[in-house]
């Protein structure tokens, strides 16, 4: 049975698509910049490079400043921060994979068992 989106976790996923797109534009802008600077000496431009890495920062700053963001959101499931805890111990899986874990399936706390979560997320046979 389909269950719309909870707002909260709704508003959680636009912090984290934002901060996704920036990431991607920054890496265009990175490879842009070093594309530019493997021309010969004579052919760069200070102005451009001044130009690239200044995109940078901004996004750089735009990236902190919605992470603080999203650090301010208070998980509305009153098992979140426990559960954030238990997925964040799982070696390699930070907070931004925590956060997007517990947004993308809704809230831990709608699962019963860890059987019913991992059919979900689909790592087990149906």
């Amino acid at each position: 049975v389909y269950v719309a989106e909870d707002e909260h976790y709704f508003n959680i996923g636009q912090y984290m698509n934002a901060i996704a797109q920036l990431e991607k534009l920054k890496m265009e802008v990175l490879c842009q910049l070093h594309a530019h600077q493997q021309l010969p000496p004579a052919r760069q431009n200070e102005f451009i490079i001044r130009l690239y890495k200044q995109n940078i920062a901004q996004f750089e700053a735009q990236i902190i400043e919605l992470d603080k963001e999203l650090s301010q959101i208070q998980p509305l499931e009153t098992g979140a921060g426990e559960s954030k805890m238990y997925i964040k111990s799982v070696v390699g899986i930070g907070e931004k994979m925590a956060n997007l874990f517990i947004v993308q399936t809704g809230g831990l706390d709608k699962f019963q068992t860890a059987k019913q979560l991992a059919k979900f997320i689909g790592i087990t046979p149906t």
